[in-house]
């Protein structure tokens, strides 16, 4: 399960499903803004990627739930058409950066940024794909 897969999946929800509860605090629509923020912060590594040798969600101090906090609460007032949107252009920018950056160069730290070469199929973007099941009720 890709981002681009969720993304189509999202796409044929009815606007109704977006309000449903994905988890014990996040509702379908907040899962997507979740995943919209760890899009965006990838966009941002990319870019400072000759500037730092650590990735943004690796330095001292940096609070995941916090940051996921803030990514839900950044896309609150946003329409899912929208956040979709939003998203996708997130994507293309990442596809573009490792095109941009290089692949060679961001496989020397292969650790870091291992996901970017799974197509996004990673078990996080898998995990919160169940998440969107179950609240649908197709657990």
């Amino acid at each position: 399960m890709t981002e681009r897969e969720i993304i189509t999946y999202l796409n044929k929800l009815p606007s109704d499903s977006w309000g449903l509860l994905a988890t014990s605090k996040w509702k379908v629509k907040d899962v997507a803004a979740h995943m919209i923020g760890w899009t965006e912060l990838d966009v941002i590594s990319l870019e400072r990627i000759d500037e730092t040798e650590i990735l943004p969600w690796r330095e001292k101090g940096f609070d995941v739930n916090k940051y996921n906090d803030q990514s839900v609460q950044k896309y609150t007032t946003t329409k899912p058409d929208e956040l979709i949107d939003i998203w996708i252009k997130l994507l293309d920018k990442r596809e573009d950066l490792v095109e941009n950056v290089g692949k060679e160069k961001i496989k020397k730290d292969r650790e870091l940024y291992y996901y970017l070469f799974e197509n996004g199929n990673s078990k996080h973007t898998f995990h919160h794909y169940q998440q969107i099941q179950k609240a649908l009720g197709y657990s």
